[in-house]
């Protein structure tokens, strides 16, 4: 059985090969193309990134930050006119564990 295949592989083998070379013929070669005249010849637009990307980011990052510094300074003075300043919260703490009942 083992003499049979080992005999039969390489007949398969030559088979195929002579199949593909005789489909081979059958098939038009294909000839060079020639590149079409330059008024024919198609547009193309090429995008080039912004080189300056990096200075735009950081722009962007300070806008954000002086926007958030300017929100925090309005409620800081938003704060300070409803509350008083440090002193006057600390005088009004210290008044009211005075005015504290004691403890029994």
């Amino acid at each position: 059985m083992v003499l049979i295949v080992s005999c039969a592989w390489p007949a398969i083998v030559a088979w195929l090969i002579l199949g593909a070379f005789t489909q081979r013929k059958l098939l038009q070669g294909l000839e060079i193309a020639s590149p079409p005249p330059a008024k024919a010849a198609p547009n193309i637009a090429v995008i080039i990134p912004c080189r300056d990307e990096e200075a735009n980011i950081g722009l962007c990052l300070i806008h954000q930050a002086n926007y958030l510094i300017d929100q925090q300074l309005r409620r800081l003075e938003k704060d300070f006119l409803e509350e008083g300043g440090l002193r006057e919260r600390m005088t009004r703490a210290r008044i009211k564990y005075r005015n504290k009942p004691p403890p029994p």
